[in-house]
């Protein structure tokens, strides 16, 4: 049996080859998974629960049957999945509670798609921030 650290390195490993696999820089179909089925459901789930709810059903699979590391494995990884949407989640948050109006709907608009671009958004960010110190300068 794998040690802690050697699940969480197989976790990590595991999300990297997910976005090789599928040509894009990141493991982030969840954003896009959640948004069909709350406009299929009627529901409002964000990325972070649906990343909880795969989580949950690797722990569910873990519970019957005969040992399988993989449940291990890709549960360490939704949870890390989860903990980053959720880290997201509350940076979309706090912009909403400093800006109102439109911009407040952009910024959290940026944030929601720094799962499909972070390097575009994280420039993005830096300059509207840059922007910002100067003009308080």
């Amino acid at each position: 049996m794998s040690k802690a650290p050697q699940i969480l390195e197989q976790a990590r490993s595991c999300i990297a080859d997910r976005a090789s696999e599928r040509d894009t820089e990141a493991e982030r179909s969840m954003a896009a998974c959640v948004l069909a089925f709350n406009a299929m459901f009627d529901q409002q789930l964000t990325e972070e629960q649906g990343w909880h709810f795969m989580a949950l059903l690797k722990m569910s699979r873990s519970k019957g049957g005969n040992f399988r590391e993989d449940d291990y494995i890709d549960g360490a990884a939704y949870f890390a999945l989860a903990g980053e949407a959720g880290h997201m989640g509350h940076v979309a948050r706090q912009l909403e509670e400093v800006d109102n109006g439109q911009e407040r709907k952009d910024w959290a608009a940026v944030v929601r798609l720094a799962a499909t671009n972070p390097e575009e958004v994280a420039r993005l960010v830096r300059s509207e921030m840059d922007k910002r110190r100067e003009a308080h300068a």
